[in-house]
């Protein structure tokens, strides 16, 4: 687990904790964000790319956007369309 993670589950907690402090419309707006929050915390996780054999390229596990192996001569990190963190250790 990462401290996003971390920290996200800490506020989960809290917000469980305390659930006769808040209203009903305010625990389904808690609940809302931290999903939303989930989903940026699981994109922190690299993540390895799919390899296209039809045309020699590689795919985001997230959102599928292709890329070639090497961007100007370095390993794209992150997904520029969704910010997925990438692994590239056992592709290459």
């Amino acid at each position: 687990m990462n401290k996003y993670q971390d920290a996200l589950n800490l506020l989960k907690s809290w917000a469980k904790k305390d659930r006769n402090a808040y209203s009903p419309k305010h625990l389904k707006n808690i609940n809302d964000c931290a999903n939303i929050l989930q989903e940026a915390v699981d994109k922190t996780k690299p993540q390895k790319p799919e390899f296209d054999h039809d045309d020699d390229t590689y795919k985001c596990p997230c959102c599928e956007k292709e890329y070639e192996t090497y961007y100007n001569g370095y390993l794209k990190k992150f997904c520029s369309e969704c910010g997925q963190a990438l692994d590239w250790s056992e592709n290459l």
